[in-house]
């Protein structure tokens, strides 16, 4: 079997060899770099500012007068998150400047979007409003899901299906009732635009 095999070889022409060749290390290499699925869900923590001021990757597309009337129904859980307006519009959630911490906040739509408003507040920051951090109890501002969607908390009215709230919008689909963190990898039901069913969809990551 093995004289047989090394008859083969020694058979080949020298462009074949290079294919065969060419073919086992492309073969070796794809299982090489076979990834394997990330099995839990990372929380991460949005940081609007640094020890030397604005976060480089933020971009300050706009400047306007507001104020802040309560903490954020967006990132409910982090101390320095509020719900404020500016010409009748509602930012939701802005951050504040931790030097200027009763005069400025930067608000941003999402985490995967680099630009913001700042707004320059014309009175000072509630003082008796504060939440602590604790990612358990409280909703994300937003999650990555492992079919790659991008979804964001819903604040306003939500709809209900199968006794359940919507919680998240995302760009096709909504995101339906509580999320299961019993296990290191999150979940969350998943329902499509016009499909007759919604399934348990993981969860990579979790903004705060």
């Amino acid at each position: 079997m093995r004289q047989g095999f090394r008859t083969f070889f020694c058979s080949l022409t020298p462009a074949l060899l290079v294919v065969v060749w060419n073919s086992a290390l492309a073969n070796a290499t794809s299982i090489h770099h076979t990834k394997k699925p990330q099995e839990f869900t990372e929380v991460r923590l949005l940081t609007p500012y640094t020890a030397e001021g604005l976060n480089h990757n933020i971009k300050i597309t706009k400047t306007l007068h507001g104020e802040c009337w309560t903490t954020s129904q967006s990132d409910q859980s982090r101390p320095n998150t509020w719900r404020c307006q500016a010409e009748q519009k509602i930012y939701d959630p802005c951050f504040v400047n931790p030097v200027r911490h009763n005069n400025q906040v930067i608000c941003i739509t999402d985490p995967w979007n680099n630009n913001a408003v700042e707004l320059t507040l014309d009175n000072a920051l509630p003082s008796n409003q504060a939440a602590r951090f604790n990612h358990q109890s409280a909703q994300p501002w937003a999650l990555e899901l492992a079919n790659g969607n991008h979804c964001t908390l819903i604040t306003g009215p939500s709809l209900h299906v199968a006794g359940m709230a919507t919680a998240y919008q995302c760009k096709s689909a909504v995101l339906v009732g509580k999320i299961d963190k019993n296990h290191e990898q999150w979940t969350i039901f998943y329902l499509e635009n016009n499909s007759l069913f919604m399934k348990q969809m993981p969860i990579l990551a979790a903004w705060y």
